[in-house]
C-alpha cells in the first residue's frame, strides 16, 4: 500500500485559489497497526488533500516489553514525519485520532423540569447547562462502568457537546431567551483511557508538538450532518479489534455503540489459511476493493469467513437490540472501513442473515461511504477507498465546530 501512495503523492498536490495557506493542517490518525499522516487545506465546502503517508507499526500487539513497544511506535512516528517532510515549527498544532479501543464516545440524554414558564436568562442558562453536564457525566460514568468495567479515575474526559435541545417537545438552537417547562438535551461525551492518551501525548511532545488535540470520528459525522450530508440509517466502522456503530435519524446522531470484534479476526484467518504475510494481505485487500478477485476465490473466502461473520453479526445484533427499544427501523447500513472483509460481508448480510426479530427494513440498502462522498479533493485512487473515510471524518471534526 505504501508503494501505491508514494506514486500518488510523488508530487505535491496543487491547491486551488479557494484554499488559504494559513489553513493548512496536520492530522495524525493512530491505528492498531499503522499511523496515518494527512496534511490538508480547508474551505467551508471542501477539504484539499496536500500530502498523505502511512507508516506501519510492525509489531503492535505482540510486544516483548513496554520499552520495546515504545521504541517501535517512536520509529513509526519518526519515519512518518520524515516521509511527510515536516519542517520544525511548520505546524504549531497537531490534530490526533486514536484507536477506538483508546478513545471512545457516547451519547446521553438529560431531561430537566422547570417549575416556572418564564424566559430563561443568562444566569439560569448557565445553571441549567452546568446541571446538564453534571447529569450527563453521571450517566456516562455508569455506562463506562457497565460496558467496560473501568472506574472513572481510569479514564480522561476530553469534552462534551450538546447535539440537540428540545423545549416542550420543540427543537430549539439554544435555551437562552426561550421559555418552557420541559427541557430535553442530547449530549455527546468523549473520553480516553488516561494512561494511553497521556502516553501518545508524550510521544508527540518528543517530536516538538506542544498543542495536541484529540478527536473522535463521531464529531466528524456530526460535522458532516451540519453541512447537510444526508446520512440516514446505521454507520458501521470496522476497526482492527472492534466495530463501532452510529445511529443517524433525521440528520442527527442519536446513539453510539461498539463491540470487541474487528478486522484482525478476518486477517488472522487469511494469514493462517493462505500462509500470507501482512504485505500480501494488503495486496489482496486492494484487489478486493478494485473488484479484481475471481468468483472462485470469493466463494473460498466466503466459506472461510462464514463462522467469523456469524460471530461478528451476533455482536452487531446485540448492540442493535438497543435501537429496537427506540422503535428505529434502519433503512440503510453504511460501511467505511473493513478492507477485505466488507465486499464479502455485503453478500453475507444480504443473503444469509437471520436478524432474529430485529426490525430491519425489507429493502434495506448496504453500501460504502467513500471519501469522494464527503466533498474532498485529492487523488482519485484515494477518494475511492473506504479505508480512508475515517481519516476524512477526523479532519472534518477538527475544523468544524
Amino acid at each position: 500500500m505504501s508503494s501505491i501512495f508514494s506514486k500518488i503523492f510523488s508530487k505535491k498536490q496543487p491547491s486551488q485559489n479557494i484554499f488559504s495557506k494559513k489553513n493548512k493542517f496536520l492530522l495524525i490518525n493512530i491505528g492498531a497497526n499503522q499511523i496515518e499522516g494527512l496534511i490538508f487545506n480547508s474551505s467551508k465546502k471542501f477539504l484539499q488533500i496536500i500530502d498523505y503517508k502511512i507508516e506501519p507499526i510492525e509489531c503492535f500487539g505482540v510486544f516483548e516489553s513496554r520499552d520495546f513497544n515504545s521504541d517501535v511506535i517512536r520509529k513509526a512516528f519518526s519515519a512518518l514525519f520524515d516521509n511527510l517532510k515536516i519542517k520544525k515549527g511548520e505546524f504549531s498544532k497537531v490534530l490526533v485520532g486514536l484507536p477506538p479501543e483508546i478513545l471512545k464516545a457516547r451519547i446521553s440524554y438529560v431531561d430537566l423540569h422547570r417549575t416556572r414558564d418564564s424566559i430563561i436568562d443568562v444566569k439560569e442558562s448557565e445553571d441549567i447547562l452546568q446541571f446538564v453536564y453534571q447529569e450527563s457525566d453521571k450517566l456516562y460514568h455508569r455506562q463506562i462502568l457497565e460496558k467496560y468495567k473501568i472506574l472513572p479515575e481510569d479514564f480522561l474526559f476530553l469534552r462534551r457537546k450538546i447535539l440537540g435541545i428540545k423545549i416542550n417537545g420543540y427543537k430549539v438552537p439554544a435555551i437562552l431567551g426561550y421559555k418552557g417547562k420541559l427541557l430535553e438535551f442530547r449530549v455527546l461525551s468523549l473520553f480516553g483511557f488516561t494512561e494511553q492518551v497521556k502516553r501518545y501525548q508524550g510521544f508527540l511532545k518528543e517530536f516538538g508538538f506542544q498543542d495536541i488535540e484529540f478527536f473522535h470520528e463521531s464529531e466528524g459525522i456530526v460535522a458532516e450532518l451540519k453541512r447537510g450530508q444526508k446520512f440516514f440509517g446505521v454507520l458501521i466502522d470496522i476497526n482492527s479489534s472492534s466495530t463501532q456503530i452510529f445511529w443517524i435519524k433525521n440528520s442527527a446522531l442519536y446513539w453510539i455503540g461498539d463491540f470487541k470484534i474487528g478486522d484482525s479476526l478476518f486477517q488472522e484467518a487469511l494469514s493462517k489459511h493462505f500462509g500470507m504475510d501482512k504485505s500480501l494481505i494488503s495486496e489482496l485487500e486492494g484487489k478486493f476493493l478494485e473488484g479484481k478477485v475471481s468468483r472462485g476465490l470469493q466463494e473460498e473466502l466466503r466459506e472461510l469467513f462464514a463462522p467469523l461473520f456469524f460471530k461478528w453479526v451476533t455482536g452487531l445484533k446485540q448492540e442493535l437490540a438497543s435501537l429496537e427499544k427506540l422503535g428505529f427501523v434502519p433503512p440503510q447500513i453504511f460501511f467505511f472501513w473493513g478492507k477485505s472483509v466488507v465486499p464479502i460481508l455485503f453478500q453475507y448480510l444480504k443473503k444469509d442473515i437471520d436478524w432474529g426479530g430485529l426490525m430491519f427494513s425489507k429493502n434495506m440498502k448496504i453500501s460504502f461511504i467513500l471519501p469522494r462522498n464527503l466533498q474532498v479533493k485529492g487523488p482519485t485512487a484515494w477518494l475511492k477507498n473506504p479505508g480512508f473515510t475515517r481519516t476524512i471524518l477526523l479532519a472534518r471534526a477538527s475544523i468544524y465546530d
